[in-house]
C-alpha cells in the first residue's frame, strides 16, 4: 500500500488511499496515515513500512522527466507567491538592520500553516490569473520551508493595545469556512476575501498619505514639516532591571520609572525626551514635546514651514481631545503655520518608523547590564529605606 501510494508530486509524497466500506457500496478517500490506522497497523509498523519504501527522490512507475519539471515549477511558483504577493502586496515596515537588501520587513499576524497554504492555493486557483496548473501541489512541509527562507517576512502576535478588530473578525470568518467546499462556503470565502482586500486598501491608502507627507518634508521643508510623536512602553525602562525571576517581596516595592517620549521628523531626525513617572501623561506632555521639537527644527532650518503634519496614535488621553484642537488652532491663529494637519492611522495599523527606533532602543536596554541588579539576595538592601 505504501509503495503504490508513493508519489513525489503529491502533497506529503503520497497519493490518497481509496478504502471501501464492508458492503462495498461506499468508498472513502483518506491519507496514507489514516489508512494505516484504519487497517489496524501500529505506528511502529507504519514507520517501518515507510522507511523500507523508496524515499522521496524515488519516482513511481511511469514518472517522466516532465513531472519532475512540473514539481520544480510548483516550488518556483510558491516561492514567487510568498515574495511577490505576501511580502510586496502587504504592509511593509522599515528595519534598521534586517540582514537583507531591501531594509524592510512584512509583519503578519500568526496563522496556522494549513491556513497559509490554503490561501496560496486559492490565490493560484483564481481563474482571473489564467493559471494552467490546478490544483497547486505543495506539501505543508515544503511550504513551511519556502516560507522560512523569506528573510523579510515576520509573524507576530498582535498585542492587546494595537489589535485591529476588523482584521480579527475577518480572520475568524475565514477560519470558519476553511475547508468548506460547498457552493455557500466558496461564496462566503470570496466575500471575506473581498472584505480583506478592501480593508487592506483602506489602511494602506492612509499609510500612503503619510508617506507622501514624509517625502514632501524631505524634498521641500519650507512647505511642510512632518512630526511623529509617540512614547515607548514604560515597563521596559523601569529601574532596577532584574534578569532572574523576581520574588513577591521585591515586586511590591516601588521602581524608579522613566518614560521615553520622542519625536521623529524626516529630514531632521530623532529627538528623545526622558520623563519621570511622576509626570502625568496627557495632551499637555505631548504638546510640550512637540513644541520643543518645533523650536529645535526652527533653530536648525532657520524658518518655519507653511504646513505642520502631526502623525499620532489613536489615544483620546493624549491626542484625540479638545486640547489638541485648541493648540492646533492657536498655531494657525497666531500665524506660526498656515495649516496644521493632525493625522491618525487606522487602529491596529499604527506601527511606523518611530516604533522601530523604540524597538532598537529597547533591545539595547535589555542587553545592557547598566543599572541592573543580578543578585536577588541583596536586592532588598539595595532599595533605599525611604522607598521601603
Amino acid at each position: 500500500m505504501v509503495q503504490k501510494s508513493r508519489d513525489s508530486s503529491a502533497r506529503g509524497g503520497f497519493r490518497p488511499v481509496l478504502l471501501k466500506s464492508p458492503g462495498g457500496d461506499v468508498c472513502y478517500q483518506v491519507c496514507i496515515g489514516a489508512a494505516a490506522l484504519i487497517c489496524g497497523y501500529t505506528g511502529r509498523t507504519f514507520r517501518q513500512a515507510t522507511q523500507k519504501a523508496p524515499r522521496s527522490d524515488w519516482q513511481p512507475a511511469g514518472a517522466s522527466a516532465g513531472e519532475q519539471e512540473r514539481e520544480k515549477e510548483y516550488i518556483s511558483r510558491v516561492r514567487s507567491y510568498i515574495h511577490d504577493v505576501v511580502c510586496n502586496q502587504h504592509e511593509q515596515q522599515p528595519v534598521t538592520s534586517l540582514g537583507n537588501q531591501s531594509g524592510k520587513e512584512t509583519v503578519l499576524n500568526k496563522e496556522s500553516w494549513v491556513v497559509k497554504l490554503q490561501k496560496c492555493n486559492e490565490w493560484f486557483a483564481d481563474p482571473a490569473r489564467g493559471s494552467a496548473m490546478h490544483p497547486l501541489v505543495c506539501s505543508v512541509k515544503m511550504f513551511k520551508k519556502l516560507w522560512n527562507e523569506e528573510a523579510g517576512l515576520k509573524e507576530k502576535k498582535a498585542s492587546e493595545a494595537s489589535k485591529c478588530d476588523t482584521c480579527a473578525n475577518l480572520a475568524a470568518a475565514m477560519n470558519e469556512v476553511a475547508g468548506v467546499n460547498t457552493a455557500e462556503g466558496k461564496q462566503r470565502r470570496s466575500d471575506v476575501r473581498a472584505g480583506m482586500d478592501l480593508h487592506e486598501r483602506n489602511h494602506l491608502g492612509e499609510r500612503t498619505e503619510m508617506d507622501r507627507a514624509c517625502l514632501r518634508s524631505l524634498a521641500h521643508p519650507r512647505s511642510i514639516w512632518t512630526i511623529m510623536a509617540d512614547a515607548a512602553t514604560q515597563r521596559n525602562f523601569e529601574l532596577p532591571r532584574i534578569f532572574n525571576k523576581t520574588s513577591k517581596q521585591f515586586r511590591e516595592l516601588p521602581h524608579f520609572g522613566l518614560k521615553l517620549m520622542a519625536t521623529y521628523s524626516p529630514g531632521f531626525g530623532f529627538l528623545p525626551f526622558l520623563v519621570h513617572d511622576s509626570m502625568k501623561s496627557g495632551a499637555n506632555l505631548l504638546w510640550t514635546v512637540v513644541w520643543y521639537t518645533i523650536q529645535a527644527m526652527r533653530a536648525h532650518y532657520g524658518f518655519l514651514a507653511d504646513e505642520l503634519h502631526l502623525q499620532l496614535d489613536n489615544t483620546t488621553a493624549e491626542n484625540k481631545n479638545t486640547i489638541m484642537l485648541a493648540i492646533a488652532g492657536w498655531l494657525v491663529g497666531t500665524g506660526l503655520f498656515r495649516r496644521v494637519r493632525v493625522f491618525f492611522l487606522m487602529v491596529g495599523h499604527t506601527h511606523i518608523i518611530i516604533d522601530q527606533i523604540f524597538g532598537v532602543i529597547t533591545k539595547y536596554v535589555k542587553r545592557s547590564e547598566l543599572f541592573t541588579v543580578p543578585d536577588l539576595e541583596n536586592v532588598i538592601n539595595w532599595v533605599p529605606s525611604a522607598a521601603r
